[in-house]
């Protein structure tokens, strides 16, 4: 009775990850489809399972044909998701090759247009496990070496890759474990592959629950850029990706080099914006901000003119318009006047930061604290 259950659950966990996927679906520059295409067969895999286990439904889901076609589409499922997930680069369509025969295979067993003996199935799954999974190593292991360390989202990348080539390992084992075991012993239990299914189940449970905890996993970079907001008084969204502007030569060799890092150092400078020592002494300038973060300024202005929404000057006075909210919030004005407030915000004088309160918000300084 508990693993029926487990099954719907994965299955419920499954469907609302598509959702999400698909509520970011425009945002989301780095969508990876054949993760999707995943979830749509684990779920409805393990909602059949649970269903016929508690005698709602009547399918045979651990038999050859059933289990045996599944893995031999799978595991290129597997290799495309990953290949997909370790690039930054779209999707290649000749991609797409791998699919087709397995594809085609598995029509034609399950339609019983060709007859092939279940162990002979069994074999050849082995075999596509094996072949997978060897490049689904060599992917992981290079990008390990390579990129694993270059950013937290490459991070989580990278456990996401070792989730999925630890199934295809459980499979693969259990499958040759199954395939001698009819070879030396004429034993023909399939129902023995209910443990690689339970762990596999087992291990999808723990992955989707990983990814609610990860939302850049789910979202992906861009979109969740674009939603990165830490100061609850904001109402402008600022950082975004800006496809419309064209790049130049140098621009593009500067994408090369930090494409992997851009979330990173937007996390960087957000976390900038409410270090109140650094904000109430230095200027959110261009220069001053790749001098505290120790990196290139021509990165900072790279990131600037691709994913801010505003001109540096803009960003700049929209910081300190910010400085003087969190001063009010920690009540700077019980004991100071507007024209201190600005000044301790960096402004040039309280008629400044008027200006910028009403560009911003729509509201004078002095309406702001009132709403406080």
């Amino acid at each position: 009775m508990l693993f029926p259950l487990l099954c719907f659950t994965v299955f419920i966990l499954s469907f609302l990850i598509i959702l999400i996927n698909l509520f970011g679906f425009n945002h989301n520059k780095y969508n990876n489809y054949y993760f999707m295409i995943l979830l749509v067969i684990i779920g409805i895999q393990r909602l059949i399972y649970s269903l016929s286990q508690l005698n709602v439904i009547n399918i045979l889901v651990l038999d050859y044909n059933y289990i045996g076609i599944f893995l031999l589409f799978i595991s290129p499922i597997y290799y495309l998701f990953l290949k997909n997930s370790f690039s930054v680069k779209k999707g290649n369509p000749y991609n797409l090759l791998h699919l087709i025969l397995p594809l085609f295979l598995g029509v034609l067993i399950y339609l019983n247009l060709i007859e092939i003996e279940g162990n002979i199935v069994v074999l050849c799954t082995i075999f596509s496990l094996i072949f997978y999974s060897s490049f689904i190593g060599k992917e992981l292991y290079e990008f390990y070496k390579c990129k694993r360390k270059v950013s937290i989202v490459n991070e989580k990348i990278f456990i996401v890759g070792g989730f999925s080539f630890l199934l295809i390992l459980i499979f693969s084992i259990f499958l040759i474990k199954h395939f001698l075991t009819i070879y030396f012993f004429d034993i023909n239990e399939f129902s023995n592959l209910k443990t690689p299914y339970i762990l596999s189940t087992l291990v999808w449970f723990f992955w989707l629950i990983y990814l609610f905890f990860n939302p850049i996993l789910l979202y992906g970079k861009g979109y969740l850029i674009s939603q990165v907001d830490y100061v609850k008084k904001k109402e402008l969204q600022i950082w975004g990706l800006n496809e419309a502007i064209i790049k130049t030569k140098k621009e593009l060799i500067i994408e090369k080099k930090i494409n992997e890092l851009v979330y990173d150092i937007i996390n960087k400078i957000k976390e900038l914006e409410l270090d109140n020592s650094f904000t109430q002494s230095k200027e959110m300038t261009i220069e001053n901000i790749a001098t505290k973060l120790k990196i290139p300024i021509y990165h900072v202005k790279y990131i600037f003119k691709f994913y801010c929404k505003l001109s540096p000057t803009v960003y700049k006075n929209y910081i300190k318009t910010n400085t003087a909210i969190m001063l009010m919030e920690d009540n700077y004005l019980k004991t100071q006047t507007f024209d201190s407030l600005a000044k301790k915000s960096l402004f040039g004088s309280s008629l400044t930061m008027y200006n910028y309160f009403k560009k911003f918000y729509n509201l004078s300084p002095s309406e702001y604290h009132k709403l406080m």
